[in-house]
């Protein structure tokens, strides 16, 4: 019982948004483990300022990371992806908005675990364990917009229902969530999509249209399944130039030439490459804390990170910067505290960074 107490005092020493700081800063700083993280910020006085603490030990801050706080890090997420909309209208420059503007990429991506250790993400049946993440992409934020966390044996089409679905995006997924179910709920709310299509589902083909472009094979009117009612969808065969490969797509926009739908679909690869970038560059693969808890807190400081650093990219070396490039800076700036880098200065200089800024959530 006191040591309960005990832990719940060193736990209110370190808030939710010093506890989100220090992940974060783990996060773009590289920090491989809890101890490595705790160094770095003993070293840097300014870091510790800027997160509000003095030097934390060791057990303030597994204490706290056993603390639920899934709900308060996703809503710094979606405060910030809101700034990051707002950064990215303030910087179009074109009128009107193209349709691949609104394209939300759906997937999801394994991340092994050791059993001994989470043994809560244990597999059924197997001597493995694992997490995976379910994520919405926005195309055009070049951002993870949704995020779910679950065992790692949940699959796509039983995570599909915590899907927010937005009014004239299209979503754009692989064949692990191709349920006609979630097709209506989709086109219901104003939605649309580009999949591939099952195998042994029941085709019935209606109208074809002239194919101009020697890759598209055909395009159909067609229905899917066996109910009679079913709503008309477009099916579209094309041939990869590059390798022969014939795929078949199933949509429900008829508005874009059959290439655009092909396309669309090859936009998936953004989603991939978001998750090998995570992986690969960001710390996912090795947790702070053992518990789910503890788990989750620490992939939502990755997303915010990520999302940090597509902010600092899009002001700092704009359109065409790297984001690896851009990691890499920050990197640096961290353990510097006067910065003599372009794209620092074109960061103090933007307009926009008083509106990044501004108090809403933080407060």
């Amino acid at each position: 019982m006191a040591r309960g107490r005990h832990t719940e005092v060193r736990v209110r020493k370190l808030d939710w948004f010093a506890r989100l700081g220090a992940l974060v800063f783990a996060q773009l700083a590289d920090c491989p483990s809890l101890r490595s993280l705790l160094h770095t910020l003993d070293e840097l006085p300014f870091v510790r300022q800027a997160l509000g603490v003095g030097r934390v030990a060791k057990s303030t801050l597994t204490d706290a990371l056993e603390k639920p706080v899934g709900e308060i890090f996703r809503t710094a997420l979606e405060d910030l992806l809101g700034r990051l909309r707002e950064l990215c209208t303030a910087q179009r420059r074109r009128g009107g908005r193209r349709w691949r503007e609104l394209m939300t990429l759906v997937d999801a991506s394994q991340v092994g675990l050791c059993l001994s250790m989470f043994e809560w993400a244990r597999r059924p049946g197997k001597q493995q364990a694992g997490i995976k993440l379910h994520v919405a992409y926005n195309l055009y934020l070049r951002a993870p917009e949704q995020l779910l966390v679950t065992v790692g044996h949940v699959h796509e089409r039983n995570s599909k229902a915590a899907l927010s679905i937005e009014k004239g995006h299209t979503y754009v997924f692989d064949r692990g969530y191709f349920d006609l179910a979630f097709f209506d709920q989709i086109r219901d709310a104003g939605a649309h999509f580009v999949t591939r299509i099952k195998r042994g589902v029941n085709v019935m083909r209606y109208d074809a249209r002239p194919c101009s472009d020697g890759r598209v094979q055909r395009d159909w009117d067609v229905t899917l399944g066996t109910d009679s009612d079913a709503r008309m969808l477009r099916l579209v065969r094309y041939q990869d130039p590059k390798t022969g490969r014939v795929y078949d797509f199933v949509t429900d926009r008829f508005d874009l030439n059959a290439v655009s739908v092909a396309d669309a679909y090859k936009a998936r690869w953004q989603v991939e490459l978001f998750f090998r970038f995570l992986k690969q560059h960001l710390r996912i693969k090795r947790f702070f804390g053992t518990s789910r808890a503890a788990v989750e807190a620490q992939l939502y400081a990755a997303f915010i990170a990520f999302v940090l650093v597509e902010i600092a990219r899009r002001i700092g070396q704009g359109a065409s910067g790297s984001l690896l490039t851009m990691l890499r800076s920050i990197r640096v700036a961290l353990t510097t505290e006067r910065l003599d880098a372009a794209w620092f200065r074109n960061l103090q200089a933007s307009p926009d960074l008083p509106r990044l800024l501004e108090e809403r959530f933080w407060e």
